[in-house]
């Protein structure tokens, strides 16, 4: 029981390291965007407050329930997932390329249009459907990708994308 005790401790030490990813997002969407094109990137990103209650949560779960295994191994398995759901991240560069990750790491890119096919509207000439689990499906004459956006950047990153300024990027 103290092994599983010292493995959930850390992990959750290591929730806290991504958690704190979200505290500044200045920070984390220089790190999400590699720096130099946050400026041109419109990005939907987890929110500190939510990610921190969830895992201090879990913290005082774990110590709670410390010595019921099934009891803390269930509630540790739901709120991990409930954490890592809202960690999601979605960044849209005004050229047609998205990006996604977890936390402000940047793990998947999908390019809308390739450059030499000289799309005059990217964001226009795609459609965005919606799929069952917050997931949007985006499709135009070069790609069909889905993505899964997650419950809390689903609304918002919809609207975005169904109408996307460059002045809000």
């Amino acid at each position: 029981m103290k092994k599983l005790f010292v493995i959930l401790l850390l992990i959750e030490l290591l929730m806290g390291v991504f958690s704190y990813l979200t505290y500044d997002n200045e920070i984390g969407s220089i790190l999400f965007s590699e720096g130099s094109i946050s400026s041109t990137m419109k990005i939907f990103g987890p929110d500190f407050k939510i990610t921190l209650f969830l895992n201090f949560l879990i913290i005082i779960l774990t110590i709670l329930f410390r010595k019921r295994k099934k009891i803390l191994t269930t509630l540790f398995v739901f709120f991990f997932s409930l954490w890592f759901i809202s960690g999601r991240t979605v960044g849209v560069q005004w050229t047609g390329e998205i990006y996604t990750g977890w936390f402000y790491l940047k793990f998947d890119k999908i390019i809308l249009c390739p450059s030499s096919n000289g799309c005059s509207d990217v964001f226009k000439e795609t459609s965005i459907t919606d799929k069952p689990l917050y997931t949007l499906s985006l499709t135009n004459r070069f790609i069909n990708e889905e993505i899964f956006v997650g419950p809390l950047l689903y609304p918002k990153l919809k609207k975005y994308l169904e109408n996307p300024t460059v002045s809000d990027l």
